[in-house]
């Protein structure tokens, strides 16, 4: 009962002194988006190996190659809407267990 309390007040407290959210930046061109994108793919050690592709048009992603890695696929989403993309269409195919791809 007495640990609720101090936690109760800290939280008032920085609800009290949150920010409000920063206005949103102007939309960004497909080729920023894209660019963003591809940096932000090697970037990620884990996405870097993967070897994806990615175009934009009117704002919407487009995601293509083969996951190897667990989470790889789902991975891409976070990476296109930090850069802006309005939609993410992710047509990656992911490789069956067991499967390795020969270098």
């Amino acid at each position: 009962m007495f640990l609720c309390s101090p936690i109760l007040a800290m939280l008032s407290l920085l609800a009290q002194t949150t920010k409000p959210a920063a206005p949103k930046a102007a939309p960004k061109t497909d080729q920023e988006i894209q660019s963003c994108i591809v940096e932000g793919l090697n970037r990620a050690s884990r996405m870097r190996s993967e070897g994806f592709t990615v175009t934009v048009a009117a704002g919407v992603a487009t995601f293509t190659g083969t996951a190897r890695q667990p989470g790889s696929k789902g991975g891409v989403y976070a990476i296109a809407a930090a850069c802006g993309a309005a939609k993410v269409i992710n047509n990656i195919s992911t490789e069956p267990k067991g499967a390795s791809r020969k270098k």
